[in-house]
Parts: structure tokens; sequence; C-alpha cells
């Protein structure tokens, strides 16, 4: 190796021979050294020719060598310069580049724990918006049950006042007549008329009650209907003739439309005789007496997959505000009955209501002065 040399990192490990050009007395001379960049000072004088050097580190060095003879004179010293390389891995460069991946490894750490946050805060935000949004709904849920609760509360107050009105006129009349029959002195004929009169209060009362009770019984659905073929041409025919007797009294015919062959209809039997008598019933109420001769017609018929029940009468029709009302439970309507009928405000609820609970429709046509139309759609039996 040429002095000033540079050896690569895996060469640290060297050994340097030296001596001096003289054959007499050999065994005296004696050596010291120093290997400057590693040592801060000559060693001893030693008769060891060698120095050997293990595993030095990287950097620049010199080592200097002093020979003395036998005599004790010492040589000028002599200077051996050499570097050491860094391994690859230690080089400036390479710390560079470890600095540069920690800081790579350092963001790519911070930008994977932005995202798991991002992430996190995005569920937290989703399931921020879902629990918002139950809490609107069951706000809302809840609102609407109030409503609900006060509309009952009212429709509750409405029922008691008006059956307390309703019921007043027939019990006065039970008290007036009972106090009468209790004086005596009353002949056969009037007896006979204090108890029609009784009679009739009470039949008042019973009916009330019983629309109270439909109402009641539809509205908490529990209501029993037994739904079955029916045919509308027969129960049609059967009203007409139990209504007669009442719209002649009026003067008012009852004409009926419908098919000779019969037509079926899913209904309950009963109850849709309750709906036709509050429908026929409510006409001849409501139109004037003749003359002249006033109509009231009854129709049936089959238009697609429906089956159509109408009740059109020339009484004094509906204004805007009466229809939008009309089927809401002890509505009072602008028309009164025409012969001093009774009317508790009940019969269009019950109707509408039976009429859905059996899986059709019921659609009021009607201006005022001109007569109304009741449409009733039922379900046909399938074929």
């Amino acid at each position: 190796v040429q002095p000033g040399a540079v050896l690569g990192h895996r060469q640290n490990q060297l050994a340097f021979a030296f001596g001096i050009p003289r054959f007499q007395r050999e065994e005296s001379i004696r050596f010291r050294t120093q290997l400057e960049g590693l040592e801060a000072s000559p060693g001893p004088w030693t008769s060891e020719d060698v120095r050997e050097f293990a595993a030095l580190p990287r950097g620049r060095y010199r080592l200097v060598v002093w020979a003395q003879d036998h005599l004790g004179h010492v040589s000028e010293p002599v200077a051996f310069p050499f570097e050491i390389k860094a391994a690859p891995w230690r080089t400036p460069l390479a710390y560079l580049l470890y600095a540069a991946a920690a800081a790579a490894a350092l963001l790519g750490l911070h930008r994977l724990r932005v995202r798991i946050l991002k992430d996190q805060n995005r569920v937290m935000a989703q399931r921020i918006h879902e629990h918002t949004a139950r809490l609107r709904q069951n706000k809302a849920e809840l609102e609407e049950l109030n409503a609900q609760l006060l509309q009952l509360n009212q429709a509750k107050n409405t029922f008691l006042g008006i059956a307390a009105h309703d019921l007043k006129s027939p019990l006065s009349a039970l008290a007036l007549e009972g106090e009468l029959l209790a004086m005596g002195g009353l002949t056969e004929a009037e007896v006979a008329q204090r108890g029609a009169q009784i009679q009739e209060a009470a039949s008042r009362m019973s009916q009330l009650v019983s629309k109270l009770l439909d109402v009641h019984a539809i509205e908490s659905q529990r209501m029993d209907l037994d739904l079955a073929p029916v045919d509308l041409a027969e129960v049609v025919h059967d009203l007409r003739l139990s209504y007669e007797g009442m719209a002649r009294a009026k003067a008012i015919r009852i004409e009926l439309e419908v098919p000779g062959e019969g037509l079926p209809a899913i209904a309950d039997p009963m109850h849709l005789r309750e709906i036709l008598e509050n429908l026929v019933s409510n006409a001849i109420k409501f139109t004037p007496p003749g003359p002249p001769e006033r109509h009231l017609w009854i129709r049936a018929r089959r238009e697609a997959a429906r089956a159509i029940l109408e009740v059109q009468d020339q009484g004094p029709g509906f204004t805007e505000e009466d229809k939008r009302q009309a089927f809401e439970s002890f509505a009072r309507l602008s028309a009164r009955p025409t012969g001093g009928e009774d009317s508790t405000g009940l019969g269009l609820s019950i109707v509408k209501r039976l009429v859905e609970a059996m899986g059709g429709t019921i659609l009021l046509v009607s201006e005022a002065g001109e007569g109304a139309t009741f449409r009733i759609e039922l379900p046909l039996p399938q074929s």
C-alpha cells in the first residue's frame, strides 16, 4: 500500500512492518510509534518492528515511526498517511437518505393517521347524522302523537258536549211525559199518546247511543266485518220498500237503476244496509217536501273491476265548506232537515269509515242548490 492510500471500510485491519538499514547490533534497535488520528501521543520504545491495528474506524490517519540504535541515536520520524473510508451505509449521503426515509415514513404515518382520523370522523359524522335523523323523526312522531292526543281530547269534549245536548231533549221529553202520566186523570187516548211520545224519545236516544257506539267501535278497530258476496240489486230493492213510506210523506219518488241480472260485490251485508240507510234517510231528511214531486235515485252498476253504488237527491246540496267536513264526526253542516227530523252529525262519518273498512271508497259530488250524489265503490268477487 502506498502512502496516502485510501482503503475501503473492510480494509480496516492493518499491519505495518518497519526497520532501519543498519546491520550492526540489530537486536539493540528500538522503535516507538504513534497513530495520529487515534493516539494522542507516541507509545513506548520497543523492539517490535510490526504494529497491527484491528477494526480501525473510518477517518484519516498518519502512522509516525521513530527508531533508536544501540548508541541512543534517534532517527527522524517517518510518517505513513492513509485513510479508511466509511461504510456506504455510514456516509453523509447514506445518513441523508436515512433522514429522507425517516421523514417519508413519518409523513406516511402522519397521512395514515390523518386518513384514519378522517375515516373515524366520517363514521362519527354519519352516526351523528343518523342519530339526529332518528331524534328528528322521534320528535316529529311525538309532535304528531301530541297533535292526535289534542285532537282526540277535543273530539272527546265535542262528543260529550254534543251527546249531552242531543240527549237532553229526549230526556226532558221523557221526564215531562212521565210527570204527566204520574199526575193521572188522562184518558186512554191521552195515555196512548204520551206512551207513543215516550217511545219516540227513547228511540231517538237509542239511535244516538247506537251511532256513538258504532263510531267508537270503528275508531278502536274492534268492529267485526263479515265480508262476503252480496247482491247489490237485491239490497237496493229491499231498501226502497223500507223507505217508500217516508219518502212518499214528503212527495219524493225513489227511482232505481239496477241491472236485472243482479250485481255481486264484496261487503258486510248488515253494515252495507246501514251505509245505504244512512245515505237514503239523509237524502229524504234534507230534500224539501213537494209539490212538485221530487226524485231520489239509487243506482247500482259495474265499472271495470269495481261495483258502483250511487245515491242522488234533489236536496239543497253541499257548499265547499260543507264538503270539506262532510265526513267528520259531529259535523254541523249548513243544510238542516226539512221535516223536523233529528240529525246527530255522525251518519256520514260512520258511512265513510264502514265503506273504507270493507275495502271501498266513497266520493261526494255536489254543488250548493243542485242536490248531492254519493258514489260508493266496492270490490267485486274474485272470478
